[in-house]
């Protein structure tokens, strides 16, 4: 049927030719000609090649009167309805960061300055509820991806049927709950392509209003009929979808699933072929639905596929603008600098401040905000870590628009786990719970344990209100053996059994995601008794209060091996009991990571430290050596040293770190410090008081966290020291 009509386009616009003048001229005045329509299937990444067959079509000025896709056809074919050009949307998907996207990820540099260490820390985390641990409906909640859609669609947020885009519009999606197929065809269009796309298990079902809709490619991955339908006389379709696995040797439990998915979809699909006039699928030489990074490829298959039946393409486009006498034009996409904003409507919010997540909004009502800062802002507030999803919709309101973000908040709590080895610590199992909002709103709650030889635990409840300070408190312990060496010979003197329990009342002031100010009051109490001694040491034991205040700023793109950002600590405090005049003591580390090239970084550090007082106890002092990563005890990692070798009142000393890539997630690192210690500040830059090391680290970027293999030497005595750590610092 569709191919009798192709036929009789081409004979009509030959013999218009021989037409007299008043018989073209009607038709020109009519305007009549028949329609075009594009129909694009689903394929996952494969979906990158409809670019490829898009770039063709241009080329031939074929012009498109409908548009319909599935999945990834969808909103390649969505985009190219709103109007971003075939050249536009290759340099869009070369551009993406699709790992980032196909994920609900947060960047570590954009996490909120508190969430950041515990991210560090965990492999493994599971949300669970009263019944237990809650599994989700899809690996991936569509966080980024949603929003990339909401910005690339930002210039048609006014229009609702999308009948009336650039190119009329549709997708396809399957109603889960009735397993109907669902003509996506009006509404909000990211929401209609996120629900096209949402492959089972893979994606959460997409819920619009009140249906649970999966990937429209279980129920039809060519809506040809649809497209038909929507007033289409010639059928262009590209097909670069599923496959059936035959009698392959190299099925795998995937393929076996992909087969079990989309049975029904293939033979709906043998049917659509016979509709459509035009049929190209391109040859993808083995690519596969995960390939997202070989757009290039892909485009180019899809281009070469499309040239394949070029004079098909080029004939059908001269007869058909001939036959309205002028040539096809394609309407660019609309630009949008910024928009009016009439309104804010924040949409499930229950225990979370409405105040405190407009707080973070760099705009507000009847101002101006660009398409950028939207996005940024809803992305920013997701950093915050207190929910599972925030996206946002764009609504017109009368000169303006309204903003409509909508969000899940986190339910119940996460059950984490984490590892980690050192030479100096042994192995140690963390064990981790977090609550958010628990008794009260914008709260936190975390319960961490960590067992191993070096046993600890930590109990921390805050108030997070952004900029304005808010209370918190936490309570913590720790408990390790330590080693007494002389200070010439360096010899082990005796092994210590030294426990730390802190308690800290503070207010916080998260000042961005990047820094933070903690000022309060603290409880010690500090205890050493001896393991194996050489020396006549009795059990010491005391409680110390004071005050402390402390400013934390992190924005590594990495917690192990950084590229670039700052990361530091500066921390003072008070301290006295009965027994001892007042401790005043200051602690520095600042370090930051700069590219020299592609592969190269260099990460140059200060650490420092001044206790002053008549007699300073050993939790006031600082001890050097080791390059264990654990925060414990006061203590300061140092190139050539082993842990605990050096223990001084007054101590300052530089480090920098070549750190080269040498293969993906391989890095080969230059180490080197050097610097003074001494017992007062007076006497700090002595000749006697200096401190050196050097060393080379290989390290690699492992699934159970970082592995690094070190060898390291002091510069002022002989003998060589080998380091091991693996896992996530605590």
């Amino acid at each position: 049927m569709k191919s009798i009509t192709y036929i009789i386009v081409i004979l009509t616009a030959f013999f218009l030719g021989f037409l007299s003048p008043h018989g073209y001229c009607q038709t020109r005045q009519n305007n009549k000609r028949p329609k075009i329509g594009l129909v694009l299937s689903g394929g996952g990444a494969k979906g990158m090649a409809h670019v490829g067959v898009l770039k063709v079509l241009e080329e031939v000025g074929m012009p498109i009167d409908y548009i319909g896709g599935t999945s990834m056809g969808g909103i390649v074919g969505a985009l190219y309805a709103v109007g971003y050009s075939a050249d536009s949307l290759e340099k869009i998907i070369k551009e993406l960061d699709w790992d980032y996207l196909l994920s609900d990820n947060i960047r570590r540099r954009d996490l909120s300055i508190t969430e950041k260490i515990d991210e560090d820390r965990y492999l493994l985390s599971f949300p669970f509820g009263r019944k237990g641990i809650k599994l989700p409906a899809g690996i991936i909640r569509g966080q980024h991806i949603e929003n990339k859609f909401a910005k690339l669609c930002a210039p048609v947020y006014k229009i609702r049927d999308f009948n009336k885009l650039p190119i009329p519009f549709l997708c396809v999606a399957l109603d889960i709950e009735k397993g109907e197929k669902v003509v996506l065809n009006k509404g909000y269009l990211p929401d209609a392509m996120r629900a096209s796309m949402s492959i089972p298990s893979v994606f959460e079902p997409k819920v619009i209003d009140g249906i649970k809709m999966v990937d429209g490619g279980l129920v039809d991955n060519l809506p040809v009929r649809d497209v038909i339908e929507m007033g289409a006389d010639i059928i262009i379709g590209v097909d670069i979808g599923y496959g059936s696995q035959g009698k392959k040797d190299d099925i795998s439990l995937f393929s076996i699933m992909e087969d079990a998915m989309f049975v029904y979809s293939a033979r709906v699909m043998k049917e659509n072929k016979k509709l459509v006039d035009i049929f190209i699928q391109p040859d993808l030489k083995g690519l596969s639905t995960g390939s997202f990074k070989s757009a290039d490829s892909l485009i180019a298959y899809g281009e070469e596929e499309a040239r394949s039946v070029y004079n098909d393409l080029k004939h059908l486009a001269d007869s058909v603008n001939s036959l309205v006498g002028y040539k096809y034009t394609r309407k660019p996409v609309a630009t949008i600098d910024s928009i009016y904003i009439k309104s804010i409507q924040i949409e499930g919010l229950k225990e979370r401040s409405e105040k405190f997540t407009k707080a973070n909004m760099p705009f507000s009502v009847l101002e101006w905000a660009t398409i950028d800062e939207i996005n940024n802002t809803v992305e920013n507030i997701y950093a915050s870590n207190y929910f599972n999803r925030i996206v946002y919709e764009l609504q017109p309101e009368e000169d303006g628009a309204r903003l409509i973000i909508n969000v899940e908040e986190k339910t119940g709590g996460q059950l984490r786990f984490g590892f980690y080895y050192d030479i100096d610590y042994k192995a140690t199992l963390f064990l981790n719970t977090t609550f958010h909002n628990l008794l009260l709103k914008d709260s936190k709650m975390s319960l961490t344990f960590g067992l191993g030889r070096s046993p600890e635990f930590e109990f921390l409840y805050f108030l997070d209100k952004g900029t304005i300070p808010a209370p918190g408190v936490k309570l913590s312990g720790q408990w390790t053996n330590v080693h007494i060496f002389s200070d010439t010979t360096r010899k082990k003197l005796a092994t210590l059994n030294y426990s730390v329990t802190n308690f800290k009342l503070f207010l916080q002031s998260n000042i961005s995601h990047f820094l933070s100010v903690q000022v309060g009051g603290e409880w010690t109490h500090a205890r050493l008794s001896p393991d194996i001694s050489f020396m006549r040491f009795g059990n010491l034991s005391d409680n110390y209060w004071g005050l402390f205040a402390s400013i934390f700023v992190d924005s590594y793109d990495h917690p192990s091996f950084p590229k670039k950002g700052h990361q530091g600590r500066v921390e003072a405090k008070f301290a006295a009991n009965v027994y001892i005049p007042p401790v005043k003591y200051l602690k520095l580390n600042y370090r930051f990571a700069r590219k020299l090239s592609r592969r190269t970084t260099i990460i140059p550090s200060v650490n420092g430290g001044i206790s002053s007082g008549d007699s300073i106890p050993i939790q006031y002092m600082f001890p050097l050596g080791g390059l264990t990563e654990l925060n414990k005890f006061g203590h300061i990692p140092f190139i050539g040293y082993k842990f605990y070798e050096i223990s001084n009142n007054n101590v300052l000393f530089a480090r920098v770190d070549f750190q080269v890539e040498i293969r993906k997630n391989m890095y080969l690192t230059l180490l080197g410090n050097a610097g003074y210690q001494g017992n007062t500040f007076n006497d700090l830059f002595q000749v006697s008081g200096f401190i050196s090391g050097f060393g080379l680290s290989y390290g690699l970027d492992t699934p159970v966290g970082p592995l690094k293999l070190i060898v390291m030497k002091a510069g002022e005595r002989k003998g060589i020291l080998g380091y091991v750590q693996l896992g996530y610092w605590f």
